[in-house]
């Protein structure tokens, strides 16, 4: 299942829309609209869930730490 839910297209916005809210760059309204959003469609959790994955990676390299 997990492996069909990355295959469904998301619109580039709202992916770009993702990516800010886990960077923590989305107005208070943003988040909760997006996050809305996350809780209605699994395949958006799970491109949430992977670049929370990747974001937490590059932090731990930036920072030197494995």
């Amino acid at each position: 299942m997990s492996e069909e839910l990355h295959n469904i297209p998301i619109e580039p916005e709202l992916e770009a829309r993702i990516v800010a809210l886990v960077l923590g760059e989305a107005s208070d309204f943003e988040a909760e609209e997006l996050n809305r959003l996350v809780a209605l469609r699994p395949e958006l959790a799970a491109f949430k869930l992977q670049i929370e994955q990747i974001h937490g990676s590059l932090k731990h390299v930036s920072t030197g730490e494995l």
